[in-house]
């Protein structure tokens, strides 16, 4: 009698199976995953990698400001263009128009003071009430 295979496939299959199990048991990786896709450990020195997008976000939210501080500007800047500074609200509102901001992005930009020149997106966040980087601690 011939080598005992499964019922399901053939030898082939049966070969290549048994190849990537194998690989799965002794190294405990995915033999399908290329090594250079799988994410590095963090250092000593660095803060833990971040596995579930569902945990609160640690890194990169400066003192004085929250998560939502940090995302909220960010889509705020998203719809403002460098090149549209110095500007007056009204203009930075029509430049956000233009792009396709959304609603509530428009919303924020009409309730600016008309009567002020803003130099950057920090300036707008501030006039909007936004959290800002405390920067007392640095020297």
């Amino acid at each position: 009698m011939g080598v005992q295979g499964s019922d399901k496939h053939g030898p082939i299959k049966d070969e290549v199976l048994k190849e990537e199990t194998e690989a799965v048991e002794r190294g405990g990786q995915d033999p399908r995953a290329h090594e250079w896709r799988q994410g590095e450990p963090s250092a000593e020195d660095e803060p833990a990698i971040r596995r579930s997008p569902e945990e609160e976000r640690t890194g990169g939210t400066p003192p004085g400001m929250s998560s939502g501080d940090v995302a909220d500007r960010s889509e705020l800047a998203r719809w403002l263009q460098p090149g549209e500074f110095p500007s007056s609200a009204e203009r930075i509102s029509a430049a956000a128009r233009d792009l396709n901001a959304p609603d509530h992005v428009l919303a924020e930009l009409a309730a600016l003071p008309q009567d002020r020149v803003y130099r950057n997106v920090q300036e707008i966040w501030q006039d909007l009430g936004g959290g800002t980087e405390d920067v007392s601690h640095r020297s």
